[in-house]
């Protein structure tokens, strides 16, 4: 499975991790939660490490994505980028979501 657009790349790899790349914005959220809502399963681990931007848009797709996990599974970053972890932590919503080791 793959979505993408000009600024944000959103591919899956052969364990099922969701790899989100670009910016995640007023832009790249609707994508995001398209490749979200295509996912089947429990637990979902999302990485967020080739993140350049992520703005409010951003977090309600990620926060929507997480409440809709709790009712059928989980959902795990695995790993976040300096710019989208500055984010969530300034937002305060980075204690929310599970963290891989």
């Amino acid at each position: 499975m793959e979505h993408h657009h000009d600024d944000v790349r959103i591919s899956t790899d052969r364990t099922g991790t969701l790899l989100v790349a670009g910016d995640i914005d007023l832009i790249g959220a609707p994508v995001l939660d398209a490749a979200l809502r295509a996912l089947d399963g429990d637990d979902l681990r999302i990485d967020l490490s080739a993140v350049t931007f992520l703005d409010s848009t951003g977090i309600n797709v990620l926060v929507t994505a997480l409440n809709d996990r709790n009712d059928h599974g989980g959902l795990v970053l695995s790993a976040v980028s300096p710019p989208a972890l500055r984010t969530l932590e300034v937002s305060g919503i980075l204690p929310l979501f599970s963290r891989a080791a």
